[in-house]
């Protein structure tokens, strides 16, 4: 019997290893987790409790992002913003979202969860509705749960952008610092495109802010974000330099970064990813179908929910001629992962970078958190989430649909 347990403890270790080695983003959880009931302390409302999912018009509420919402003016609210869902070790699991904001009065939403008089979001996952308790850093008095953002500032570094580039870098201690008194659990890091020979010119890893601080001190306008810092910088400049990411000519390509930065970026596994993009021109592709915003439309599969979501900060002129494939409209990085848009003309010299929409986005992050059920423990398993916001007199109606893994927090 103590070998068969020996034997069983080893293939179970084993087993992890293999996850582990093939990059898998999933976890075999252990038994004790239990699923959770009215007495257990977790504070969220049981299943059979959650009622049904109300239906949303999709053309009503303010209107989400979907495949096809674009403005066209550079401004405003895409969709329901993408998730990762994390599975704790304290017995229950949650969905990492960022603010939502009515398009119409510009207010952020407060969310409100199962059994709560004015609810306005429901869940459901692999075609279950599930119970949810709504939890907020901006309006809670405890801050109970972490909510962590490893954020990736994606920098247009070509000349015309050297102003904006020294107006940011300066900030970004005290941005840091805004969220750390909020709440937000945070890590940033950099991947710089647009000018000389490669895609990506400049990178720094998920990293703490004093060694970001440290990155952007190397020189003036865009120096600061050119070349790679951190402790893996050969690695980024090798990757960058390999000619697997190379959209031509231009170079200034802001889908392409992101995915570099997804491929080599070093994220924690219980993060909710987040990009913020400055750019002042159109993202060029080079006629390469992999490097179009069109990658990030939600019909596609290939930029799933849980590599995040991107948040716009655009400079340049907005009623161009878009041509797709060559200068398309770098807004649709956030109307096709719900993030948010923000337009500035010129110089931006006298806004905080505290202040910009997606900071406060940020701040106005959501844990929705839900009970386990075995089959969430199956590592490697694909699930189907969704997230439903309707306020009650309609006003708001968004929906969306992910097929993904679980992280483990």
């Amino acid at each position: 019997m103590k070998i068969f347990r020996y034997l069983s403890v080893a293939c179970a270790l084993l087993l992890m290893a293999s996850c582990l080695d093939s990059g898998d983003e999933t976890f075999v959880l252990n038994n004790n987790m239990g699923t959770g009931g009215a007495d257990d302390g977790l504070g969220i409302p049981d299943d059979d409790d959650a009622g049904d999912t109300p239906v949303v018009d999709p053309n009503g509420g303010g209107g989400g992002g979907g495949d096809e919402a674009d403005n066209g003016d550079g401004t405003g609210d895409g969709d329901i913003p993408n998730w990762p869902v994390i599975i704790t070790r304290d017995g229950y699991g949650y969905v990492s979202l960022t603010g939502i904001r009515d398009p119409q009065t510009q207010q952020w939403l407060t969310l409100e969860g199962t059994g709560k008089p004015g609810q306005n979001v429901w869940l459901d996952i692999d075609g279950k509705a599930k119970a949810v308790d709504a939890y907020n850093l901006f309006s809670s008095t405890k801050r109970q749960y972490p909510v962590r953002h490893d954020v990736v500032f994606v920098i247009n570094n070509s000349y015309s952008m050297a102003s904006e580039i020294e107006h940011i870098s300066p900030q970004m201690g005290q941005w840091a610092a805004s969220m750390d008194a909020a709440g937000i659990d945070l890590r940033v890091g950099i991947v710089a495109y647009g000018e000389g020979d490669n895609s990506v010119n400049g990178a720094i890893d998920i990293s703490e802010i004093e060694d970001v601080e440290a990155f952007l001190s190397r020189g003036v306008g865009d120096e600061r974000v050119s070349g790679f810092g951190g402790d893996n910088a050969d690695m980024l400049e090798e990757a960058a330099g390999s000619g697997e990411y190379y959209s031509g000519y231009s170079n200034e390509c802001a889908v392409l970064a992101m995915i570099y930065a997804n491929d080599n970026f070093t994220f924690r596994k219980n993060s909710n990813r987040i990009y913020i993009l400055f750019t002042d021109e159109p993202n060029q592709p080079g006629s390469q179908d992999i490097w179009s915003t069109e990658w990030l439309r939600p019909a596609q599969t290939s930029w799933q929910s849980q590599y995040g979501t991107a948040h716009t900060v655009y400079g340049g002129q907005i009623n161009f001629t878009e041509q797709m494939l060559l200068t398309e409209k770098p807004w649709r990085l956030s109307r096709y992962t719900g993030g948010t848009v923000q337009y500035y003309d010129g110089r931006f010299s006298v806004v905080s970078l505290a202040d910009f929409t997606v900071s406060m986005a940020m701040r106005h992050s959501y844990l929705l958190r839900f009970r386990l059920e075995p089959s969430y423990r199956s590592s490697g398993r694909l699930h189907t989430v969704r997230v439903t916001v309707k306020t009650p007199d309609g006003h708001v109606q968004r929906q969306k649909t992910k097929k993904m893994t679980f992280f483990i927090d």
